[in-house]
């Protein structure tokens, strides 16, 4: 999730675990404990794009940096509250905190490494977008709302936890749509007697209504888009060749390497402009709703590489603006 949901959910948590004992700080507290595994962040400023790709949400976003923390953490913590919270206490706090975050973020595209470093398995749900609104709204005005009570009103406590919970009743949604989508996926793939090993669904932009569907063949990949409000069965599905001989004489390449691992397999090469190009399918496609040819957004330049810095928001918020969030809109609406 975004760093701004992360914090507002933290310093709930905070204030719903520790608030009678710690005051505000507590709020404070939860929000720098949710926020801890970001440090991964950075790792950017002088580490390749390619490296960076496997560091972020790696060993920062690992059950094993997890325990580490805690108990670093917790004994801090201990010396810093002695008679307040004992230090199980300061353990549960730490590691609800740190663990939740480790839940939410795997819950979206990108994939997270719970179990590094004895695996680079990368957990992946695609269940919510990474920064969704009606998510995060809730977790919002609960946390302004604590900001204004008073440190004794008695609502603190329900605000906090019925922020927390508006957004655990929102993931029963998105759980809910992403379960429909799949059942409309496989259908509408026999349907139309498109052969495939896999496939996956993620919801598009801002949103957990319109969903970008990809399904893997052995040449390539079938994608197409479907909104829970689509009045048609039938998903209109575009075919891209994975064209893996173009990567045949760098395919040793350390970023080659990196990039394939990291898409787990769902990825094109194309050339464009004399440059060769490697698409990570699993971030969708830059307004792809509305435009046929549209760019995915997830494109490293394997030559001229200075242009891959932020490689994976470049992409992801490109082209925005009011027709493209006019378009998304009727899109949702099966228009």
């Amino acid at each position: 999730m975004d760093s701004l949901t992360h914090i507002a959910i933290g310093a709930l948590i905070g204030e719903g675990y520790a608030g009678k004992v710690l005051g505000r700080k507590a709020m404070l507290l939860g929000a720098i404990y949710q926020s801890i595994p970001d440090v991964d962040f950075f790792a950017s400023l002088f580490l390749s794009p390619s490296v960076n790709l496997l560091v972020h949400r790696g060993f920062t976003h690992s059950f094993p940096f997890v325990l580490i923390a805690v108990f670093a953490l917790s004994f801090i913590g201990k010396r810093w509250h002695s008679k307040e919270f004992s230090i199980t206490q300061w353990m549960i706090f730490v590691g609800l905190e740190m663990s939740v975050h480790l839940v939410l973020d795997s819950l979206n595209a990108y994939g997270v490494g719970w179990f590094e470093p004895f695996t680079h398995l990368r957990v992946a749900y695609n269940v919510i977008f990474v920064a969704d609104p009606l998510y995060s709204i809730g977790l919002g005005i609960a946390c302004m709302a604590l900001l204004i009570l008073h440190q004794n009103h008695r609502l603190r406590a329900i605000w906090a936890w019925s922020g927390i919970g508006l957004s655990c009743l929102y993931l029963c949604f998105c759980f809910f749509n992403k379960t429909s989508i799949n059942h409309h996926v496989e259908d509408e793939l026999k349907a139309q007697n498109i052969v495939y090993s896999r496939y996956l669904t993620t919801p598009t932009a801002f949103n957990n209504l319109l969903w970008y569907c990809v399904a893997e063949s052995d040449s390539g990949f079938y994608i197409g888009y479907r909104s829970v409000f689509d009045r048609s069965a039938k998903i209109e599905f575009q075919f891209f060749a994975r064209n893996r001989s173009l990567l045949t004489s760098i395919e040793s390449d350390d970023d080659v390497k990196n990039l394939v691992r990291f898409s787990k397999g769902y990825y094109t090469v194309e050339r464009r402009s004399g440059n060769l190009i490697f698409n990570d399918l699993r971030f969708g496609r830059i307004a792809g709703w509305e435009n046929p040819g549209a760019d995915f957004t997830f494109h490293f330049y394997l030559q001229n590489q200075e242009e891959n810095q932020l490689v994976v928001q470049r992409g992801r918020f490109a082209e925005w603006n009011y027709d493209t969030m006019h378009s998304l809109v009727n899109r949702i609406q099966g228009i």
